[in-house]
């Protein structure tokens, strides 16, 4: 930690600090329509998060700084201090730290984007011994965050609910009218499926919920006709942490059922329960319930080589991430 004055400090971004970078950066001027904040803030935190600096005085974030480096050139984004805080030296500072980090990683150079009409930046960072590259920048957009937002502004008619016996028969025609689409990623579905084993899981189910140790739904239309099962199993008590999962019968997809169904189990498990993390890991090639994790808001966190086994061959994997810090309640 660097001191910046009496009690002044520039230390890593953690998870509790969100609200506060996100009002320094709407004072600042630094957020713009195209870019949820408060989804950049958790992915920097997955992904290099010693390089996503604060500056913080007796208690108050007063600056911050996203840094990056992916193994050619360095990266600076995100700088910005509170303008009641501005000439103090503290974006120097900022910048000076995050070099240092930089450094230690063997970056050879540091880039960063202005806009040409900002010049009061562009003098800061010339005065820091930054210079115009003779390069283009151009940008393309992998992930939709504004078409994000507005499906959860249109959320499906579903809803979600426990288990109950009466749901064996409605269940066990939902499964095997999807065997050939849910087999594919979900052994369970198997050819010779049998309503048994529905009436067993229904059991498993609630059992398993008045232990607290899993929470299964039931995915219903508003006239109670079953849709599919949504759940968080592989409960991880010392971390806070579990798996999410969901499928959806074969004549309901493609309809939004699934990332709806989603954002209300995600709503429930930060409301009744303290988990801080929901993981959904998806084969690469599982497309569709890969668009699911995006369209319900998921943070991608990255690929998990060898992750997942399915009919005996080993598959990587896609991980996504729900944390209480961006998805729970505000």
């Amino acid at each position: 930690m660097l001191g910046l004055g009496a009690g002044l400090i520039v230390r890593p971004c953690a998870p509790g600090d969100t609200d506060a970078v996100v009002a320094l950066w709407r004072a600042c001027g630094l957020v713009v329509p195209a870019n949820d904040p408060r989804l950049d803030i958790s992915r920097k935190l997955a992904f290099q998060p010693g390089l996503f600096l604060v500056a913080e005085d007796a208690g108050a974030v007063v600056g911050a700084a996203m840094a990056g480096y992916e193994g050619h050139r360095g990266w600076i984004y995100y700088l910005g201090v509170h303008p009641d805080r501005r000439r103090e030296g503290i974006g120097r500072r900022l910048v000076e730290e995050a070099e240092s980090r930089l450094r230690a990683f063997g970056c050879p150079k540091i880039n960063l984007m202005v806009r040409h009409s900002n010049t009061g930046v562009i003098t800061f960072y010339e005065r820091l011994g930054f210079a115009p590259d003779a390069v283009s920048c151009m940008g393309k957009r992998l992930i939709d965050d504004n078409a994000r937002r507005s499906a959860r502004a249109r959320p499906v008619d579903v809803t979600i609910r426990p288990h109950a016996p009466e749901d064996t028969e409605p269940l066990f025609d939902a499964a095997i009218s999807s065997q050939a689409e849910v087999y594919r990623w979900l052994p369970w579905c198997h050819p010779d499926y049998r309503i048994e084993e529905t009436r067993e899981w229904i059991e498993r189910c609630r059992k398993a919920w008045a232990e607290r140790s899993e929470f299964n739904f039931i995915i219903a239309d508003p006239a109670g006709r079953i849709l599919g099962v949504c759940g968080l199993n592989k409960l991880d008590g010392p971390h806070h942490a579990a798996n999410l999962g969901y499928w959806v019968r074969t004549s309901d997809t493609g309809r939004g059922v699934a990332s709806a169904a989603v954002r209300l189990l995600v709503a429930f498990a930060f409301r009744e329960t303290d988990l801080e993390r929901l993981e959904i890991v998806a084969a690469l090639e599982n497309l569709a319930s890969r668009r699911v994790a995006e369209k319900s808001g998921a943070i991608p966190e990255g690929i998990s080589h060898s992750r997942l086994s399915v009919h005996g061959r080993m598959h990587d994997a896609a991980v996504y991430a729900f944390v209480r810090g961006v998805h729970g309640p505000r």
